[in-house]
């Protein structure tokens, strides 16, 4: 069964995302993003993703006669945001013939208006591994290559950072610095990165693990309200996770836990302006030594401030609450807990 949208039968949720299927209609996710008569009206549950399927269908019957330029086949769905430009192509055909697609603004461009400098940089080095998968990076290609925005001479193999764009979720960032901002960055070089929880907390919350050894995602509160306990259990809702250290907590849990800045939640560990800096304090080491204070064992710096304290037990009431062996003892213990109260 072929996608609705371009009429290609092939499969690669890597390049051109996942297939998905609705009323027997079956299309490639990004074909859908980019399509240039396709709308996306409804909600996240309804349809596929919110592209209802009437709207598919209205869609596709517009782009029944638009010619694609590189294979020539109708129902060229994607076009070039170039001014002027009036090139059409699927979103498969493009990928293929060096198109690039903006994942931060839906924009796609034919391999004439990239804007890409198809020299290598002077930091490029093909014998420099890939950061992610140790690779060695190999010729140099605009749309195959990503560089790293924090250190220049740090590079990336594109494929590479999809890989990981699409299993990080809200938690990907710079493998490097750590800043998000790096996110920005890869969607403009055609990759998507998900709005969703990374992979692994997905998995978790469905009951399975990236590790059959790890621990169960647990809520990243200082103090936990959920009724049930730290540990999101099955179907449970997950009420924020922090945007920079990525730690979840449960709705009831998030006004206790975090703010929001820039309409993005922050944990109060994160927070810079919650941050206390607490200077040392210098604590005077206290003699442990054991001396003997009213025939009592006691250590000395004890002894010191016991020193001088009022004695309130008489030594005929001693026998009413200790044997004569322990009198001294006693004494002692009752003294001290008078005067310390």
């Amino acid at each position: 069964m072929t996608c609705y949208v371009c009429r290609i039968d092939e499969d690669n949720s890597l390049l051109y995302g996942p297939i998905y299927t609705k009323d027997n209609i079956k299309c490639h996710y990004y074909c859908l993003l980019f399509g240039d008569r396709y709308v996306q009206r409804g909600e996240d549950h309804e349809g596929i993703l919110g592209f209802l399927v009437s709207d598919i269908k209205h869609g596709a019957a517009l782009k029944t006669k638009a010619l694609c330029t590189f294979c020539k086949k109708p129902r060229a769905a994607t076009k070039c945001a170039f001014k002027n430009c009036y090139k059409k192509f699927h979103f498969i055909c493009g990928l293929k013939n060096g198109c690039l697609y903006q994942f931060d603004e839906m924009l796609a461009f034919c391999n004439a208006h990239t804007g890409l400098e198809k020299t290598a940089p002077p930091e490029y080095s093909s014998e420099n591994t890939c950061v992610i998968c140790s690779e060695v990076l190999g010729p140099y290609s605009p749309l195959d290559r990503i560089q790293a925005h924090c250190q220049l001479i740090a590079w990336m193999h594109t494929d590479c950072v999809r890989r990981f764009a699409l299993n990080a979720g809200y938690g990907f960032k710079c493998l490097l610095c750590r800043k998000t901002d790096f996110r920005s960055i890869v969607q403009k070089k055609g990759v998507f990165v998900p709005q969703r929880e990374t992979e692994w907390i997905i998995s978790q919350c469905e009951g399975g693990s990236q590790d059959p050894s790890s621990a169960p995602l647990l809520c990243g509160a200082k103090v936990c309200r959920f009724p049930g306990g730290r540990k999101f259990l099955l179907n449970t809702t997950i009420g924020e996770t922090c945007h920079s250290c990525n730690r979840s907590v449960h709705p009831e849990c998030v006004r206790y836990s975090g703010v929001q800045k820039d309409d993005k939640f922050i944990c109060f560990d994160c927070h810079d302006e919650d941050i206390e800096i607490i200077e040392p304090v210098e604590v005077e080491e206290k003699n442990q030594d054991i001396v003997m204070t009213d025939g009592a064992p006691l250590k000395k710096y004890l002894g010191d401030v016991y020193a001088g304290r009022k004695n309130y037990v008489a030594d005929e009431l001693l026998p009413n609450f200790y044997g004569p062996r322990c009198a001294d003892a006693g004494k002692f213990r009752l003294n001290y807990f008078f005067n310390s109260h």
